[in-house]
């Protein structure tokens, strides 16, 4: 990135991307109460990935956006390509230390869509949202 300390702004930037805390969405299950194990996901972000802005809770209907958009905290959906675990900087390590604090849940690719999704409803009260 190159900043210009003049403007204290960015005006130049080679890469971009995002850090996800979240669940696949087929529901891997991690733990002895059957709750889904969050992972950590580290997605690159190109000129070429689309940006969805979703209009319900599923996703179903979204119209095209831009990354401006988003911001921290937002839910998104994301469709990526995975990066070989080779590429990735902890492929030393073996099986036992991957596992050791999740790392083994530290994933890496290439986005190629972005769904930005509305907030969580709260149940019991329909017009409060969660970030949770």
């Amino acid at each position: 990135m190159v900043i210009d300390y003049r403007t204290r702004q960015a005006a130049l930037a080679t890469a971009a991307f995002l850090t996800v805390v979240g669940s696949p969405v087929n529901g891997q299950v991690d733990d002895a109460q059957g709750n889904p194990s969050d992972n950590v996901y580290v997605v690159w972000i190109s000129p070429r990935a689309k940006v969805y802005e979703a209009s319900d809770e599923s996703g179903s209907k979204k119209k095209e956006s831009s990354l401006e958009k988003l911001e921290v905290g937002d839910r998104v959906e994301i469709q990526f390509t995975g990066r070989d675990a080779s590429a990735n900087a902890g492929a030393t390590q073996n099986a036992e230390m991957r596992r050791k604090y999740g790392r083994d849940r530290t994933f890496t690719g290439d986005a190629n869509a972005i769904t930005i999704l509305p907030p969580k409803r709260n149940p019991r009260n329909p017009t409060a949202t969660s970030d949770t």
